[in-house]
């Protein structure tokens, strides 16, 4: 494993900076090898690389490239605690702030993008909210005006856990007496969503365990018929 991931940087170069399939390999790279990365710097730099470039390429499609991007940076903050990335963080909030500033056509990757940033907050709210006023201010409310295109269990959970995260830290209470109300009420507004769509997924479970036996009651009665005229 320790000599083949530095490999991927020439399959990424091959993909011309683009991640597709490598997404799924990096992610199992980083999920069960993620204490070599530990001893290992230079992965680090070499994933965070990955993504800043898969973030910002302009192969088409795109934005689907983009997104990917993204998706690792996700991956690589949901991955790698304890401090690994403290010297990174400033400059992967200025990433996200920098591809925000660019057009989006599509909302999944204001999504994602938004998404980093509530990672990062996950990861270290400290370094992540360490940010001039305006910045801050630009990402919560950029993550507000869209709150509604979190679709998805993933998407709201991110979102839920890192305003959480925002709501609770206590060194920006300017930000968060200001949007408080908005920020508590996306919460709930996001937690009630997830329950509700648990809910309508049981019940559809349920409902096709009972067309299952009902099935299963109406081919044992047939069979039972089919019995009796035969005896008949």
């Amino acid at each position: 494993m320790a000599g083949v991931f530095p490999m991927l940087a020439k399959v990424f170069e091959r993909y011309r900076r683009t991640l597709g399939i490598l997404l799924e390999v990096v992610n199992a790279y980083l999920y069960y090898g993620k204490e070599l990365f530990k001893q290992h710097k230079e992965w680090v730099e070499l994933v965070l690389d990955m993504a800043q470039s898969s973030l910002f390429t302009t192969e088409e499609p795109m934005e689907l490239n983009n997104a990917e991007g993204a998706i690792l940076f996700q991956i690589v903050l949901q991955t790698l605690g304890g401090g690994l990335l403290d010297p990174y963080m400033p400059s992967i909030i200025t990433e996200v702030i920098k591809r925000l500033d660019n057009p989006c056509n599509e909302r999944f990757l204001s999504v994602q993008l938004y998404n980093i940033f509530l990672c990062a907050v996950c990861n270290n709210p400290s370094l992540a909210l360490n940010l001039p006023m305006t910045q801050q201010e630009f990402l919560v409310k950029g993550i507000l005006d869209v709150q509604v295109a979190f679709e998805g269990v993933y998407n709201r959970k991110v979102l839920a856990i890192g305003l959480l995260n925002i709501l609770m830290y206590g060194n920006m209470p300017e930000l968060a007496n200001k949007y408080y109300s908005q920020l508590l009420s996306t919460v709930i507004s996001a937690l009630q969503l997830q329950r509700l769509e648990e809910l309508e997924k049981k019940l559809a479970i349920d409902k096709k365990e009972i067309k299952a036996g009902d099935n299963e009651s109406s081919s044992d009665e047939s069979d039972n018929e089919m019995g009796s005229l035969e005896e008949k």
